[in-house]
């Protein structure tokens, strides 16, 4: 067997996970999550190389075997939504199958490596160049994003029209009234809370009237995000349709609360020298409010979440929050079919 290994695609296969992942949500992962995730996967990475060697397992049969373990460990969370897709998500989509199977295919392959007495030659070449490929298309992919970010920035309404056109009239600051805006989150309307729930919401909406707030009556929503209709409202204009606003796509929904502090109606207000809070559970880049931000578990988790720990450490929080939730689950399902046929 010529001396050739699968070292190089051994190291390449982090560096193309992070950087895939980095991309995914680009500019919201910070940097030093990142490196602290290489850290890891290298160290865990060396240190099992170095045990298999200590073991006189040779160093291409050692490349050989810790390349799939390492995929698999990876990239559990991607493999895992494909073996439920051609298992047609039955029962033996489950982890407690598929976690043995797949381990015991990948204790046969190291078994037969560990044996064989000749490896093709041309498996390491064709591995290492595999590697290299899918790792300089990644890079493509980010240098794409980072032009696609020095014209957006990150936000769902990189332009601002509005404010390029606006001229102040230089009104005296005694002039200018003091602006509120507040959010009831997922409260809906005094007519919809009297006719589904028979609740009498009056009593607030009363009492911010004659403070002189103005309430909409017939309050309807666009979008069934907060972050997506607040960075409608703000912006003065609705979602560009080639954007999308699908709740399930974590870079919009993270556009979108980019917007929430980044808009043409606090653009224009601060031309007329206001002084803006942004007391809300949202990152922004107005202020530090104290408060918990929604959406951090998105690039927090984003790295952790596709590997084998991370999948298996959310299915038992999962699990344990549906033990803990389910006595009300009947009781939500049937409120949500009375306001699907009452409303």
């Amino acid at each position: 067997m010529k001396k050739t290994t699968a070292l190089p695609a051994l190291f390449l296969l982090p560096a193309f996970f992070l950087l895939h992942s980095y991309n995914q949500l680009f500019g919201f992962v910070p940097a030093k999550t990142v490196l602290f995730y290489a850290f890891w996967i290298y160290g865990v990475l060396a240190a099992s190389y170095f045990i298999m060697l200590r073991l006189k397992i040779p160093a291409p049969k050692t490349t050989l075997i810790l390349f799939p373990i390492s995929f698999f460990i990876l990239f559990f969370a991607p493999l895992h939504d494909a073996y439920r897709a051609i298992t047609f998500d039955s029962a033996i989509s489950r982890y407690w199958v598929m976690l043995p199977l797949f381990c015991l295919l990948l204790l046969l392959l190291a078994r037969k490596i560990i044996r064989a007495k000749n490896i093709p030659s041309k498996i390491f070449p064709l591995l290492n160049l595999v590697m290299a490929g899918v790792l300089i298309s990644e890079l493509f992919i980010a240098f794409n994003k980072v032009s696609e970010y020095k014209k957006n920035h990150n936000l769902i309404y990189p332009q601002k029209p509005l404010t390029e056109k606006y001229v102040s009239p230089n009104l005296p600051d005694s002039s200018k009234p003091d602006i509120y805006f507040l959010l009831f989150d997922e409260y809906t309307n005094n007519k919809t809370l009297k006719k589904i729930w028979g609740y009498d919401n009056s009593k607030i909406t009363d009492w911010l009237s004659k403070n002189d707030f103005y309430i909409p009556s017939d309050t309807r929503c666009n979008y069934s995000f907060t972050v997506y209709s607040i960075s409608s409202t703000f912006n003065m204009d609705y979602i560009d349709k080639k954007i999308g606003w699908d709740g399930t796509n974590d870079f919009n929904l993270l556009k979108a609360q980019n917007s929430l502090s980044n808009n043409e109606t606090f653009s224009i207000l601060k031309k007329e020298g206001y002084l803006i809070r942004f007391i809300a559970p949202f990152k922004n880049t107005i202020e530090k409010n104290g408060l918990e931000y929604f959406f951090d578990f998105m690039p927090d988790d984003l790295i952790p979440l596709q590997t084998l720990p991370g999948s298996i450490s959310i299915s038992i929080d999962r699990g344990l929050e549906f033990k803990y939730s389910q006595v009300y689950d009947e009781d939500l399902k049937r409120k949500y079919q009375y306001i699907r046929f009452t409303a």
